[in-house]
């Protein structure tokens, strides 16, 4: 029986390899300003500031190349600054959602400057499948002059619970099958930046499999092998993988981002059985 191994291994070495630099250093925020407000009163209701969805594409594309997994966008920008459960559960009891614009659009939200933090990441495993969100984290003094204006108001009609200062601002990019937050565990702050990725630029060996660092390390006369190899990084070299005739995944990392658990999880996706696949 033909059976072909892969022994996928990410050894940091600084001096080695290249990275992938996840930092917000060339964006532009005048960019992606300048839009009209949009009301969200209908299936949900919350307050946002809408922005320009451009800039932030190429954001999402870079995610989607280092994802085992493809990333699914939104096709818009906003970042919300009542949420949809802050107005439900408790501000709506006390205010309508025409007086929380009306405060923001005094506070000339539109207007508003924010300053980008970092690229963020969330993760849930949940029966054994692995869930991802991605955002832009940011922090803005005119988003909590606004919440403490709303919650002035409300606190003047009696209102207690809802707190300004408990707030994540932040831009959603995309997810690979459903957005995560507060519920799901995922608080989106500086907390969930992502780290720099670092990228073996040694170049494949196996004609077929353009996975870095990869090479035989052994064969027998039945056309079985072994090959190492570097992290796969994303869902394209998954389905290179399949389609080569890999058929066994023995992975060597400690899982410090949910990196692993995001590849065993695109394998399983791919048709890998699960006990072929070793961590």
């Amino acid at each position: 029986m033909k059976i072909l191994t892969l022994i996928s291994i990410c050894l940091i070495s600084f001096l080695a390899q290249a990275h992938e630099d996840w930092s917000l250093k060339n964006f532009s925020v005048d960019k992606t300003l300048g839009v009209p407000f949009v009301k969200h009163e209908k299936s949900e209701t919350y307050l946002a500031m809408n922005l320009r969805y451009e800039p932030f594409k190429e954001f999402l594309e870079k995610v989607d190349r280092f994802t085992y997994r493809p990333v699914h966008g939104l096709n818009e920008a906003h970042i919300t600054i009542i949420t949809p459960n802050e107005f439900q559960d408790d501000l709506s009891q006390l205010l309508t959602i025409q007086e929380i614009e009306e405060i923001s659009e005094k506070l000339n939200l539109q207007q508003s400057t924010y300053k980008p933090i970092c690229l963020g990441k969330g993760s849930l495993l949940e029966k054994e499948k692995y869930f991802e969100a991605y955002f832009i984290v940011v922090e803005s003094e005119a988003f909590l002059k606004i919440r403490k204006q709303i919650a002035e108001l409300y606190k003047k009609r009696g209102g207690k619970k809802f707190d300004p200062l408990n707030y994540h601002p932040h831009i959603d990019l995309g997810f690979t099958d459903r957005d995560l937050d507060e519920k799901d565990g995922v608080i989106k702050d500086s907390k969930a930046c992502m780290k720099t990725l670092h990228i073996s630029p040694k170049p494949s060996e196996v004609k077929g499999l353009p996975i870095a660092n990869s090479y035989f390390i052994d064969k027998n006369k039945n056309g079985g092998a072994i090959i190492r190899g570097s992290a796969p990084l994303n869902h394209h070299n998954l389905k290179l993988m399949k389609k080569f005739g890999i058929s066994e995944y023995i992975i060597f990392k400690n899982d410090k981002a949910g990196e692993v658990k995001g590849e065993i999880g695109g394998l399983l996706e791919l048709g890998a059985r699960k006990d072929s696949v070793t961590h």
